[in-house]
């Protein structure tokens, strides 16, 4: 039964090295990343939509995604999940 089996599973011993502190960060899609994966025009509509709260036009967005997307390969992820949260002070 896969249920019993599943129950009886071992935690997997995970020997971390290095400081937490080091690796906070390492795997976000941050500007670095953004100007690496993504065209001149996507990154500037981006960054005016962080700094000046401007609209990202569907095409920029589907860009960003794409962008996103093989970044995260690059990172060997075998999942993806690429989630915006508006920022519309009430979240």
């Amino acid at each position: 039964n896969a249920l019993k089996e599943t129950l009886n599973r071992k935690p997997l011993e995970i020997k971390e090295s290095g400081k937490k502190s080091e690796a906070f960060g390492k795997n976000v899609f941050n500007e670095h990343a953004m100007r690496q994966y993504m065209t001149k025009d996507a990154y500037q509509s981006v960054m005016d939509a962080i700094e000046f709260g401007s609209k990202i036009d569907r095409k920029i967005a589907d860009q960003v995604a794409a962008a996103m997307k093989d970044w995260a390969l690059s990172k060997e992820a075998t999942h993806y999940t690429h989630w915006f949260q508006p920022l519309t002070g009430s979240t």
